[in-house]
This record gives C-alpha cells, sequence and structure tokens, in this order.
C-alpha cells in the first residue's frame, strides 16, 4: 500500500493534529511478505514541535517485523555487533556512574541479543533481565552469555503484573514506537517506587553535524526523531523527571558518529509541553545537507547506469531501498542483491534476487556497495575473505 494511502498520525509527544511536511522519503520494497513500509512523510508537529513520520502502518505491523524479520540476530556475527561492542561499554559505563546499588532490578526493554546486559554483567551487576521481539536474540542472548532474556513486546510486558524493577532501559527503541500509550502504561507497572528508566536515541537536534549517508536519518524503521527538547516533553508530559541528560556521538564505523541521547528519568509529577523550536530547524538543515550530497551520489550512479554494464548491489538496507527511488539505479542492470542478513536470502527487490556473500563467486560484474557506514568493511570482505577480483563501485570518498 502506498504510504500516501495510510490514515494521519497525530503527534506522538503531545496527540496534536495539525502537522507541518518537511520531506518526503520513499523506499523500494523487498518481496511484499517482507515488506514494512514504501515511505512516509517527515513532519513537525504544528502544536508542540515534535518531529516525526506521518502515515505509516499501524503498531501491529511494526511488532510482526520486528519479530519475523529483525536486523539485531547479528547471526552472520554469532550474535555479536561487533561495530557496538564499544559502544555498549560506554553506555554500561554511563549506567555505572548513576546507579551505585549493583543488586538493583534491571529489565532492557528490546535487547537484541544482550550485549549490553553482557557488559553490566562483567561491571558486577547481579540482578539482569531482558526482553526482545526477536526470538532468535533471546535464546542468543541465554545461551552465550547466560542472560535471562525471554521474548517479548509491549504487548506482553503490558500483561505482566507481578514482576517490578528499578530501572527499565530502553537504547535505541523509542524511535521505533508508533504509540507511546502503550509504553508508559507498561513503565507505570513495571517499576518499582522510586524507579528509573534510562532512555537512548538518535539525536536528531544534531543529524546536520554528524552526516552519514544522505536521508540514512529517515530509515525503514525509525519514524520518531527526537531531541534534547522533545524528548524532555514526551517524558515529562507522561511523568517523568530528568536525572541525568547528556548528548554525545558513538562512533560505529571508522569516520562514522552518530549523535545519541541519554537520559535517565525518574517517577514524578506531569508537567506542561513546552513549544520548541529546534525539531523543524535542525532537520530542514539536514535535508539541505542530504540533498547536496545525493546529487553528487546520483551522478556516479547514473554514470555506470548508462554504461548498460551489469552489475550486482551489495546492500538492501535503507540506503538501497532509497536509492532505487531517489536515483537511477533503478534503471541499472542488476543481477543480484547481496546482503549478510541471512533473513533475506529467497527475497527480492524489483524482482532481482537477493543472496548471501557466498554468492558473489557466481559474479565476475562490478559490485556497487551501496552502504556508507559499512563500505570500508564490505570492500575488505570482498577483496581479503571472499578472494574476489571483481571491479569495486564505492559512492563515499571515506
Amino acid at each position: 500500500m502506498k504510504y500516501s494511502n495510510l490514515p494521519h498520525r497525530n503527534c506522538p509527544v503531545c496527540d496534536g493534529a495539525p502537522s507541518s511536511p518537511l520531506y518526503q522519503q520513499h523506499f523500494s520494497s523487498i518481496s511484499e511478505n517482507n515488506d514494512l513500509l514504501t515511505g512516509y512523510s517527515v513532519t513537525t508537529c504544528s502544536e508542540c514541535g515534535m518531529a516525526y513520520a506521518d502515515h505509516i502502518p499501524h503498531k501491529e505491523v511494526f511488532d510482526r517485523y520486528y519479530c519475523e524479520n529483525s536486523k539485531y540476530e547479528y547471526s552472520h556475527n554469532n550474535g555479536v555487533s561487533i561495530n557496538h561492542d564499544h559502544v555498549f561499554k560506554q553506555i554500561a559505563e554511563f549506567i555505572e556512574s548513576q546507579i551505585s546499588d549493583k543488586n538493583l532490578k534491571i529489565l532492557d526493554i528490546g535487547c537484541s541479543t544482550g550485549q549490553l546486559l553482557n557488559q553490566l554483567k562483567k561491571r558486577g551487576f547481579s540482578n539482569l533481565h531482558g526482553v526482545d521481539p526477536s526470538p532468535n536474540c533471546a535464546k542468543f542472548a541465554q545461551e552465550n552469555f547466560g542472560l535471562n532474556v525471554n521474548q517479548g513486546s509491549f504487548a506482553s510486558l503490558s500483561r505482566v503484573n507481578d514482576q517490578k524493577y528499578d530501572l527499565l532501559i530502553l537504547m535505541g527503541v523509542i524511535e521505533h514506537i508508533v504509540d507511546f500509550s502503550e509504553v508508559f502504561s507498561v513503565f507505570q507497572n513495571l517499576l518499582l517506587n522510586g524507579g528509573k528508566v534510562l532512555v537512548g536515541a538518535p539525536n536528531a537536534g544534531q543529524f546536520q553535524q554528524f552526516m552519514n549517508a544522505p536521508f540514512q536519518q529517515f530509515s525503514v524503521e525509525h519514524i520518531n526523531f527526537f531531541t534534547d527538547e522533545s524528548l524532555q516533553n514526551l517524558m515529562n508530559h507522561n511523568g517523568f523527571e530528568s536525572q541525568k541528560s547528556l548528548e554525545t556521538a558513538f562512533e560505529y564505523s571508522k569516520g562514522t558518529k552518530e549523535p545519541v541521547l541519554l537520559g535517565l528519568y525518574r517517577k514524578g509529577s506531569i508537567q506542561p509541553i513546552t513549544r520548541e523550536q529546534k525539531s523543524r530547524k535542525s532537520i530542514a538543515e539536514y535535508v539541505d545537507i542530504c540533498q547536496r550530497i545525493e546529487d553528487e551520489i546520483s551522478q556516479k550512479i547514473s554514470e555506470y547506469v548508462t554504461k548498460n554494464q551489469p552489475i550486482v548491489v551489495w546492500g538492501t538496507g535503507t540506503h538501497t531501498l532509497h536509492l532505487l527511488e531517489s536515483s537511477s539505479l533503478a534503471q541499472a542492470t542488476i543481477h543480484a542483491f547481496i546482503d549478510s542478513n541471512p533473513k533475506f536470502t529467497g527475497e527480492t527487490i524489483n524482482n532481482v534476487p537477493i543472496y548471501t556473500p557466498d554468492k558473489l563467486k557466481n559474479y565476475d560484474c562490478p559490485i556497487l556497495i551501496s552502504s556508507r557506514f559499512y563500505q570500508n568493511e564490505i570492500a575488505t570482505t570482498i577483496r581479503n575473505d571472499l578472494q574476489l577480483s571483481n571491479e569495486i563501485i564505492t559512492l563515499y570518498e571515506l
């Protein structure tokens, strides 16, 4: 279904209906049964200023997607995100600096394969629990880190009444949430008196300062774009007071840093929402910069398209799905897509099959790396691990 046919979404912070669009994001689809969305309108709330994705599917569609098609299982790396390990150490250090009692009961919601919980375990925290929508993530955390992690979602947590926690952790979660009413109901049900919530999310107020690939922040999965002010509004409006906040940047790969908000909150009184202007200004600047970069990339792609030379494209994520709609990449003679995530094996994009990297040996044509974040890592894999001599087409000077 075209996203423009989906119903209007009210502001996730203040529930306001009036909004003002800033950018229209479009994606090609990965096979119908794997399709989450084909785009959305990046908009800002006319009442509180929050930036978010409008015209998106209902929350049940997202819940099913994260259960069945999680990209956070890292099965190609034995369940471990190598690029994120040092980030989890930094987050664990932040938690340790704020939480002195290591016997407190902690629940990591959306814990993936348990890497953050494992870092806390190494630091002596002893009462650790986790939940993740992906059954494979939960299984890995149990078997490889010896953690108490179960498969579940906010819907399943809302039915739990006999478990209470001192600290709830949501790292890289709230940018995925369609409706926060259920989330804060879970908080109220699961937190002990004096309990706290640690939230981490991409910092939309600094997107323009830490550039990744163009429009990468408007990903297939990210539907809320928080600044420090809009995150404060969300938490205060739902009865949580700030204990400690931090704006930082994590380096997930060489040359690529992601701006991040970290906030520790405690149950308190409901506070009124304050109108903020930062979201619209920051995202408008980000869109302008992205468009200039994308124009350059599109020119490179056009040069190969005009040659009518067959290529293989490595990458099936936001970067590729966006370029297939925004550039001439869809007109290229693409023989195959490559992705390390086995979840996509057997699926198609524009009727072109998706294979795992070992199938590259069947192709002698150039390989276009459709990723900025993993560009150098993929190039190294092609040359050193797969021992292939194919021409490599890169889109970024890193």
